[in-house]
């Protein structure tokens, strides 16, 4: 399991998929992990 999987399963970010739950998550994610929250991103998207 990379980086990116341990972070999303550490802070419950699976299966999060309705439009507010995104945008709520995508700005959490920029302000605690700037550095990677694209890849965060991509990467609930495909799961």
């Amino acid at each position: 399991m990379d980086i990116i999987d341990t972070i999303i399963k550490k802070q419950l970010y699976e299966g999060i998929r309705d439009q507010d739950g995104w945008e709520t998550l995508n700005l959490t994610i920029r302000s605690e992990y700037p550095w990677m929250a694209e890849l965060i991103i991509e990467r609930l998207k495909t799961i």
